[in-house]
């Protein structure tokens, strides 16, 4: 069991996990602009997304299978089918680094869509 596993519901779990894997890998291969066009920056404008991965001491990776059992799923009170999660980033320093991304998810009939809210240091 991971740390998602706990409030995501079953049926959606893959999906999340897939939209998540896709967030972290735009952060990686540096389309910062790309997530903001797309509004899963949230109110973070593609500049301040940019800086705050380049201020962290470490090369982003992509999530590894590992990456799971340090993520946390919290229902959003009042909003249908809304989680925040957080989930510890990776980098290839480290390995699983004290970089969060906060996000919030919402399953909707197009599908689940993640918008980062914050990257803070644990």
């Amino acid at each position: 069991m991971d740390g998602l596993d706990v409030e995501i519901p079953p049926a959606l779990l893959a999906a999340v996990k897939d939209a998540l894997r896709d967030l972290v890998h735009q952060l990686v291969v540096g389309n910062f602009s790309g997530l903001y066009t797309e509004g899963r920056t949230g109110d973070i404008t593609a500049e301040e997304l940019q800086a705050a991965v380049a201020r962290y001491p470490g090369t982003l990776i992509d999530l590894p299978d590992q990456a799971w059992p340090y993520s946390d799923a919290t229902a959003i009170k009042g909003e249908h089918a809304s989680w925040s999660i957080v989930i510890s980033l990776w980098t290839a320093q480290e390995g699983r680094s004290d970089l969060n991304m906060v996000t919030n998810m919402r399953a909707m009939s197009e599908g689940i869509k993640v918008i980062i809210s914050d990257l803070d240091i644990q």
